[in-house]
């Protein structure tokens, strides 16, 4: 949303005689691939701008529009902890992640699906693969995809080759009303393109060991073992064998083969155990009862066994006695052997051991640090030289010379997340700002009348340093006392999906957004609702101010102190006491549109609270300069998407191709002004550039190409002091009269510069002070404004 307005300030200028024929040399930027881009701020403190858009876009630049770096705002860690690997092609996995962390219960956490990653280059880079194609048929209770699911675990994995892959996939089901858990091991044949179910639904038994060899599989987890052939695709469960003489109530930690059909394996507390014959029948090994982390076979005699101090041991007698072999601290996965060196991993360090040491029974261990304050998970050995090591916090690592030295994995920059974040709107007064997020819809259930969809509810976020750090406000307070209305009160048991959509920030403290949600109690069917809430408390409480606008869109909010305007579909409101009260305007645009009352109003373009140009769909430019007593329109524009008044005479609208316009004769002609591409609206000023914002696209003009010699410099202004920065200077315009006084003061408090202007400007040039931050204090009409500049 745009907070400030361009105008010339000085003087109203006579109409020109003739038009001027600007030059519209536009300059197309990608900055967002085709993500739709919707707002953008320029801070007036430090001229650092910010502009968001669809899709996790959130871009800020420090340096006048040259860069834009994306702010992830929502920056999901996976935990690594699943890996396969098949020779040339390694594969990683981890878990469903907490993406957003809600302040209060009063909306549930929202979780992003597990990522599967593929290297090719033995763990230097990474690229995320699609798991939305696990699983075939509309089932939810076996296909994580289906209509229902959501919240995919992407658990153990293994690999026979770089096309048949196996691994364990868990998820949600929300098609009962209420979340229930489900789980599957799934396969491959074509590198994780289609993916097809091996198990029954698990419910939420997890799988957490996966292992091949040669051409068959074993795979087991809590209270579940099974055996699989991978040329047949039989699968055989082999659990009732290995629970023989336990208390069944098993949970399988490792599984660690020696051939196709003898094969160990280790649990959490209940021993590890032998079968030879593929799981037809198991042996308990002695003097390792209480179980482990994981085993390794290190020759036909010697095996070790890694865990906790208790459960770390060594035999070099096939299992028949054990000795002590503790690394030093906890051991979660022995890696494997790199030439003549085994490597077992821990919290941020990997243990490291010379296998000749572990069969003379005289081991002496030694560590390398990789992942700081994580837990190194799996490790892929390769050869000789090349193994790669993962984890969790998103660590992975590789090395290429045996480990003499580690470094770190390229990792994707797009892990393909299955919940993408729509910012919507932002509105800023200097560092103080306001942004939203769509609402997103996790799980569709439309096809089940007595079942909601399941819904991501809406983001509000706030800052107060222009977004180098921002916080998710309780959005579950916005309406909360507004009693037991599902009409006026989106919070209710009944409510759901709610939406904050529109905001404005006036102040630190003093902020609106509108905001809808969908009800289904008050007529017996599914209804929207919606409505513009307040607060003057930072965010920490709302209160509804307007009536429910149902399914009808706000499409902007513009205040200037206490005076504000409300305006969307078929809706344009006014207040004057801060939303205490609305007065209807709509009566009267309508009054100047034929009659037509059917106006979809886009935007609004304040230059003060009287005057004010509003855009509409494919009704025109609607003009008031009485407060919207009265309304106008401009002749020969039939629709846009955004305007922007440039000078007394000059105005541009950016929309369709066929519907951007420019005019310097206040509206008497009109110029063509597309960029060649749809323009959604204005975004700002910013280095003597005018930015308008697309489909990924910003669009710039530089105002020097307009050619609307008028004489007077562009600004940017709302109503007040407001700080520009220039070239060579920053400079103070007012608004509501001349500047009596301007002291600036450096940080330290040391009176630098004492100045009265007696006029509306006053220019600091930055080549007469020295670098840094300075508080200039300014008295317009016997007001004090203090502002805080940036003298670079």
């Amino acid at each position: 949303m745009k907070n400030f307005t361009l105008l010339i300030i000085f003087c109203l200028m006579a109409f020109f005689s003739s038009a001027q024929q600007a030059t519209f040399n536009w300059k197309l930027d990608t900055i967002a691939s085709t993500n739709n881009l919707q707002a953008m701020t320029v801070n007036s403190d430090d001229g650092n701008s910010v502009i968001i858009g669809y899709d996790n876009t959130f871009l800020k630049s420090t340096d006048s529009g040259k860069s834009w770096k994306n702010k992830s705002m929502f920056d999901p860690d996976y935990d690594f902890i699943g890996m396969a690997n098949a020779k040339d092609v390694i594969f990683i996995s981890s878990r469903r992640t907490k993406v957003i962390d809600f302040p209060s219960s009063g909306y549930p956490d929202v979780y992003v699906s597990g990522v599967l990653l593929k290297s090719t280059d033995m763990g230097a880079t990474w690229e995320a693969l699609d798991i939305n194609s696990a699983g075939f048929g509309d089932d939810v209770t076996v296909n994580p995809n289906a209509d229902g699911g959501y919240a995919k675990d992407i658990y153990a994995i293994a690999a026979m080759n770089k096309d048949t892959i196996i691994g364990y996939a868990g998820w949600y089901d929300q098609t009962s009303g209420s979340k229930v858990s489900r789980g599957a091991v799934f396969r491959t044949n074509n590198g994780g393109i289609t993916w097809w179910k091996l198990t029954p639904d698990l419910g939420s038994g997890i799988i957490s060991s996966i292992e091949v060899k040669d051409t068959v599989a074993a795979f087991g987890g809590l209270k579940s073992m099974y055996f699989t052939n991978l040329i047949t695709d039989s699968i055989t469960n082999i659990y009732p064998n290995l629970a023989v003489g336990t208390d069944s109530n098993l949970f399988v930690n490792n599984i660690t083969f020696v051939s196709p059909k003898e094969f160990y394996v280790t649990t959490t507390t209940d021993g590890i155990f032998k079968t030879e014959d593929e799981g037809k029948t198991f042996a308990q090994l002695p003097g390792v009862t209480g179980g482990s982390n994981d085993l390794i076979v290190i020759n036909d005699s010697t095996l070790l066994v890694l865990g906790s101090a208790a459960k770390s041991k060594l035999s070099t007698d096939s299992g028949a006695t054990w000795s002590d072999c503790y690394p030093g601290a906890t051991c979660y996965k022995i890696g494997g052997i790199i030439g003549d060196t085994l490597y077992a991993m821990a919290n941020e360090v990997a243990y490291k051991c010379a296998v000749a040491d572990l069969i003379t029974k005289t081991p002496s261990w030694t560590t390398v640090k990789l992942f700081d304050g994580e837990r190194l998970q799996k490790m892929a050995i390769c050869d000789d030289n090349n193994a790669v090591i993962a984890g969790f916090g998103e660590n992975s690592m590789y090395t290429s010379d045996g480990g003499l030295t580690w470094n770190n994995s390229q990792l994707p920059d797009d892990y393909m997340e299955d919940v993408d974040f729509d910012f919507n709107d932002l509105s800023s007064i200097g560092d103080n700002a306001y942004s939203t997020v769509r609402r997103f819809k996790i799980a569709d259930l439309s096809d089940i009348d007595s079942v909601q969809d399941l819904y991501m509810e809406g983001l509000l976020l706030k800052t107060e340093d222009n977004w180098e750090t921002s916080t998710i406000l309780d959005a579950s307070k916005i309406g909360a006392d507004e009693g037991d209305d599902p009409t006026m009160n989106p919070q209710l048991d009944e409510c759901w999906g709610f939406n904050p959509y529109t905001v404005e920030c006036v102040d630190a403290n003093t902020a609106y957004v509108w905001g809808n949600w969908y009800e289904d109690v008050t007529e017996g069917k599914k209804k929207d609702r919606s409505r513009v809430f307040k607060t003057v408390d930072s965010g920490d409480s709302w209160t509804g101010i307007s009536p429910d606008y149902g399914n009808a869109y706000i499409t902007d909010i513009e205040f200037s102190n206490d005076t504000g305007y409300i305006a969307g579909n078929k809706i344009l409101v006014k207040t004057t006491d801060a939303g205490a009260t609305l007065i209807d305007l709509y009566p009267n645009m309508v009054a100047v549109n034929d009659g037509d009352s059917s106006i979809f109003l886009k935007t609004i373009h304040m230059i003060s609270t009287q005057e004010f140009y509003i855009p509409s769909t494919s009704d025109g430019v609607f003009i008031t300069t009485n407060g919207g007593e009265t309304f106008t329109k401009f002749e020969g524009v039939t629709g846009t998407n955004d305007i922007i008044k440039l000078d007394a005479n000059s105005f541009l609208c950016m929309g369709l191709t066929s519907k951007s316009y420019f005019t310097n004769d206040a509206g008497a002609t009109w110029q063509n002004a597309s960029a060649g591409t749809t323009a959604y609206s204005i975004g700002e000023i910013l280095s003597d550039t005018l930015y308008a914002l697309g489909k990924g696209q910003v669009m710039k003009i530089a105002l020097s190409d307009l050619d609307l010699e008028t004489g007077l410099s562009f600004a940017l202004v709302r109503p007040g002091l407001n700080v520009f920065y220039e070239p060579t200077a920053v400079k103070l315009v007012s608004t509501e009269g001349d500047i009596e006084r301007c002291a600036m003061y450096s940080i330290t408090g040391k009176l630098v510069s004492l100045t009265e202007p007696n006029s509306q400007t006053k220019k600091f040039n930055t080549s007469e002070f020295p670098t840094g931050i300075y508080i200039v204090n300014t008295i317009v009409k016997g007001k004090r404004y203090i502002n805080k500049i940036s003298i670079k």
